[in-house]
């Protein structure tokens, strides 16, 4: 069997031609004749952009020219009799993706040792290559529509509460496949935010929690994360590392996976994830992902956010954190425009973003905004605080965050 005439053939339905015609160069066919109806078949499709292209349309077409391809009747007569299964299509074309794609990588791989491209961006091709597998229909996840089936979702591995009484009434539980964000100015609180949540969730969590951190040293934050679960400064900590290492472990630490990694690829944490398969997940700082290159950097911004949305949804819930820009410097509330980077493709995959706030000067006090709030809460949630302000206060000597600036 000719893989060139499967090939052919199997171009004439409109789904593969969609699929796999970008990945079939002109050294696939060798001869004219070949080349000539994949000519026609290109033809045809780009007249119509939704029907498969009719093999008598090919054939009668293709017979105007054998004056001018000798060899042409015998392949058409060829193409008329051949009978191939959907596995055997799949084959085939699969065969030429994985190839086109080693010729990329390749290509990629010889540009690093030229200097020509970064080993970053190489890495960053391949993880987000890993499959060139397209999903047939029988992978797709069809979804029972008749809720008396569900099961009544309990507190624990795939619900958790927060910390912060104004969380639990305005977003309410998370649950997999919540994607969150958290963003704010430099020094603001960011990451003693999440190590305030995340301390306060593993104490009850079953499951593991995972932090992937690539910002400042990650053992400073486990100090902090010490205090915060403790309650206790760091001096005391240093003071009797045995003892409080055994407290922290015994209320839930050893819960806790962190991941101190820079660059983090998202290869990587996929791994990661499926190892550990945790109840929640933080990404710091989630910008820092390394992707493929692209021509605009909102576009970069959009890819990681997408995948971060197919890992929430495939494992657990998610927060994201990273910064804000400068438009967001002394001002208490802040919205989804004052985020980073991007402005449309990163908000739009969200679930819930939380801002931090602070005014000039000030020490304590923090200001939480909730410009998105799509979680559906549950009888404890109040609905005339989804999208609220709250102003908090921030311990910094025990990195916790707590419900007003007046509580001790």
């Amino acid at each position: 069997m000719s893989p060139e005439l499967v090939l052919l053939k199997g171009l004439l339905q409109k789904p593969q031609f969609r699929d796999y015609r970008p990945f079939i160069g002109d050294d696939v066919f060798k001869s004219e004749e070949h080349k000539f109806l994949l000519e026609i078949i290109d033809d045809e499709h780009g007249k119509n952009d939704q029907g498969d292209v009719s093999l008598d349309a090919l054939v009668i077409r293709a017979k105007l020219h054998l004056n001018r391809y000798p060899a042409l009747q015998v392949i058409l007569d060829q193409l008329v009799a051949l009978n191939v299964s959907d596995a055997v299509y799949d084959e085939v074309f699969e065969t030429i993706k994985q190839r086109n794609l080693a010729n990329e990588i390749a290509l990629k791989a010889i540009g690093v040792t030229e200097g020509r491209e970064s080993f970053d961006d190489l890495i960053a091709f391949v993880d987000g290559n890993k499959s060139t597998k397209v999903a047939s229909v029988d992978d797709v996840n069809i979804l029972n529509l008749d809720i008396s089936t569900y099961e009544e979702e309990k507190d624990g591995d795939d619900c958790l509460h927060w910390r912060l009484t104004w969380l639990n009434k305005s977003l309410g539980p998370i649950r997999k496949g919540n994607l969150g964000h958290l963003f704010a100015n430099a020094e603001v609180g960011k990451t003693a935010f999440w190590v305030s949540e995340v301390t306060w969730m593993a104490q009850s969590a079953t499951r593991p929690i995972v932090i992937f951190f690539n910002e400042e040293q990650g053992k400073e934050v486990v100090y902090r994360m010490y205090s915060s679960m403790l309650g206790i400064p760091y001096k005391q900590i240093i003071t009797d590392k045995a003892k409080y290492s055994k407290q922290f472990m015994d209320l839930g630490g050893n819960k806790i996976i962190f991941v101190d990694q820079a660059p983090l690829r998202t290869g990587f944490m996929e791994r990661i994830m499926a190892k550990y398969k945790p109840c929640f997940a933080v990404i710091d700082n989630a910008d820092k992902i390394a992707v493929k290159s692209m021509d605009r950097r909102d576009l970069e911004i959009h890819a990681i956010y997408k995948w971060a949305r197919e890992l929430a949804k495939e494992y657990c819930p998610i927060l994201t954190v990273a910064h804000a820009d400068a438009s967001a410097y002394g001002t208490k509330y802040l919205n989804e425009s004052m985020m980073a980077n991007s402005k449309v493709g990163k908000p739009a995959e969200m679930d819930f973003i939380i801002g931090i706030g602070r005014e000039e000067g000030e020490d304590v006090a923090r200001y939480l905004s909730l410009p998105k709030n799509k979680l559906r809460g549950d009888n404890n949630t109040v609905e005339q605080l989804r999208h609220g302000h709250w102003a908090v206060a921030l311990n910094t000597e025990i990195s916790r965050f707590v419900d007003t600036v007046n509580e001790k």
